[in-house]
């Protein structure tokens, strides 16, 4: 099988179209992006779509540099979501199994009907599913030298 096998043609136009029209999504407010998919051993682009720069008018390119922002949430979670496949943890897990700072009692507060308990599992980390935390009290300070 070939590495770089295409998507069926009408999937690959449907998937161009429904990204072309992204463009024109006013709540996006994106001038243009580079897309690269893969389904199986079936792959779609690179295909870039838009303007690389809006001033001079320039199309976006697939080799194109473009700036990440805050996108540390969604390739961790994609990370996270490969190991998961490969059986490495459960979503279930509670985060404290692998990141030590988490493994303390936490005060939950969701929307949602289901009882999470005191801990934050790995499944509430890579859906972005709303859910506020509270740090459980931390006890007082001393101050250093007092006399009792």
């Amino acid at each position: 099988m070939s590495a770089n096998r295409r998507l069926a043609g009408e999937y690959e136009e449907r998937l161009g179209s429904v990204l072309a029209h992204a463009l024109a999504n006013d709540a996006l407010n994106i001038p243009g992006f580079v897309a690269l998919g893969r389904r199986g051993a079936s792959v779609y682009g690179p295909r870039a779509f838009g303007l690389a720069d809006v001033a001079s008018g320039r199309p976006m390119t697939p080799d194109a540099m473009i700036r990440m922002y805050s996108m540390t949430k969604v390739l961790t979670s994609a990370v996270a979501l490969m190991l998961y496949e490969k059986g490495l943890f459960k979503l279930n897990d509670p985060v404290g199994t692998y990141v030590p700072s988490f493994d303390r009692p936490w005060t939950v507060v969701r929307e949602a009907r289901e009882s999470t308990g005191s801990e934050i599992a790995v499944r509430n980390m890579v859906t972005g599913r709303r859910t506020t935390v509270r740090y459980a009290p931390r006890p007082p300070r001393t101050s250093c030298g007092s006399s009792t």
